[in-house]
């Protein structure tokens, strides 16, 4: 028995090297120049990123040991990690290298499908021109209305907490407020996030979440066979049921309703217009879309591209709020400078701006880029290299197979870039600042051509929601229960993430 475990043993070995160390050598061979931890035989640094589920303080604490670029091996991959503008304007820049890598599109496919965020060559080309018209800024104008509507609400959930005294985590508020407008902008409907976070949408929406980062973390539960029969597996099959059955039966409905209108020769939704009369959702517009050959596109396009617009369009949002308003929270005297400035502009009134009038909150705008610089809500981002490619320092090569990790946290603290890195101050921001940076110094929403497509969304939302927030509240610092100042315990997960909160405390303003 003990002979044909120990074989048993061994066989698992010999295909775990074939499968894991054996398409590396080439890579290994191209990369020797380049500095990182070895790691071990086919685990590389699995062990050393998971014994305290810290990824984010590992790359870290590499880039200041190796510098701006190292590589670093795990299970039968290598990523090659940048954190230099020059390097990454090259990755970024490049038309061919447009690939999320095979772990990424793992964990996300069984939720977002074939959607923007994971589908490629072509399809993607078209799917991509196809999409962008829909964030113009006349569109963006009409789903400002739900920005004022979902956020009057969360003033007034908040004011119910406000009291000077006690901590409030901010970043679940902002989490239903950003689920609520993203389903209305996406789908047209109200899932009651914020009033109703016990629904059962929004429960799956939260669990989908949580389990994709809990599978990045857990060896075990990166292999599917095992995962399907874990408690997060069953969960999972259940949120996917649920997701996939909302949007379907409101793909169905929103279609027949279409052709109804048709039908009856309304004049609400044309083809090639917004419409006037009749504020149209992502879905809508998604409706009236063709693809390449002329046909409408299927509910299962339809669903994959609403389901990533849905996905990728609220924890971003929410996170990058909740963490501006912390950094706010200890630098009094910028929080002071937004309030001004929204007296200047609202002419001293409470009211909701004007769509023109956000435009004009340039102070609001450059605080929330530092908050982006600062503490970026997606920390990291990757791509896969199909072909060779030639970096800007000392002329390494990305091989084929490797893994390019753009380290936007560490870029963003690169202090050959940003003097005095920890300091949070707006004003780099400015226009003749600007000017003497490479513009890949700088990459929230990434860059080229597989950036955000939703980046303007998210700035007016967040600047809309900021603003409405700082007119209404004074933000103040938190302090744990022994009086020592709170301060966030970051992670890098899908999002950047604060596993003690986003703590802060509120005072209503008179």
């Amino acid at each position: 028995m003990i002979e044909i475990l120990i074989g048993l043993v061994g066989v698992i070995l010999v295909v775990l090297y074939v499968r894991l160390e054996l398409p590396l050598r080439r890579i290994k061979k191209l990369t020797s120049a380049i500095p990182g931890p070895k790691g071990l035989p086919l685990v590389g640094i699995l062990f050393d990123i998971t014994k305290d589920k810290d990824a984010l303080g590992y790359l870290w604490k590499s880039t200041q040991t190796y510098g701006h670029i190292f590589k670093i091996p795990i299970l039968g991959r290598l990523a090659i990690n940048m954190s230099n503008p020059e390097d990454i304007e090259v990755l970024l820049k490049n038309n061919e290298i447009l690939e999320k890598p095979y772990t990424t599109a793992k964990f996300f496919r069984p939720w977002l499908g074939n959607g923007l965020l994971l589908s490629r060559g072509s399809y993607w080309k078209h799917q991509r021109k196809l999409i962008t018209p829909t964030f113009h800024f006349n569109i963006l104008e009409k789903f400002y209305e739900v920005f004022n509507e979902q956020g009057q609400i969360l003033i007034e959930i908040l004011k119910e907490k406000a009291d000077g005294k006690t901590n409030i985590d901010i970043f679940p508020y902002m989490q239903s407020f950003a689920l609520d407008v993203i389903c209305e902008t996406a789908m047209g409907t109200k899932v009651h996030a914020q009033t109703k976070p016990r629904s059962a949408y929004v429960l799956a929406v939260h669990n989908m979440a949580r389990i994709i980062v809990e599978r990045v973390l857990s060896a075990i539960q990166q292999i599917d066979f095992l995962f399907a029969f874990t408690e997060n597996g069953r969960t999972q099959r259940k949120a996917l049921k649920v997701l996939k059955e909302s949007t379907d039966k409101l793909i169905r409905k929103r279609r027949d309703d279409l052709i109804k209108e048709s039908e009856n020769k309304s004049n609400e939704c044309q083809d090639d217009t917004v419409g006037t009369k009749k504020r149209l959702a992502f879905l809508d517009l998604m409706l009236h879309a063709r693809n390449m050959d002329g046909t409408p596109l299927t509910n299962e396009q339809i669903s994959d591209e609403v389901s990533t617009f849905t996905a990728a369009g609220h924890d971003t949002t929410a996170t990058q709020l909740a963490l501006l308003f912390y950094l706010l929270s200890k630098n009094q005297h910028i929080q002071e400078e937004i309030y001004k400035e929204q007296c200047d502009i609202l002419m001293g009134e409470n009211r909701d701006p004007t769509f023109q009038e956000v435009q004009e909150m340039h102070y609001l705008e450059r605080t929330i880029k530092e908050a982006q610089r600062l503490l970026p809500s997606v920390p990291l981002f990757s791509r896969q290299v199909t072909k060779d490619l030639q970096l800007k320092t000392n002329n390494y090569i990305a091989p084929a197979g490797s893994i390019l990790t753009v380290l936007t946290f560490a870029l963003h603290r690169n202090q050959n870039i940003y003097p005095n890195p920890e300091k949070f101050d707006p004003d780099r921001f400015l226009p003749e600042n600007l000017r003497k940076r490479n513009p890949y110094s700088f990459v929230p929403f990434s860059a080229g051509p597989r950036n955000c497509i939703g980046q303007k969304f998210a700035m007016l939302e967040m600047k809309t929601t900021g603003s409405k927030i700082l007119r209404n509240f004074k933000i103040l610092p938190a302090f744990e229960a022994d009086g020592r100042p709170y301060e966030p315990d970051l992670r890098a997960y899908i999002v950047l993430t604060a596993i003690n909160g986003i703590q802060l405390r509120l005072v209503p303003r008179n």
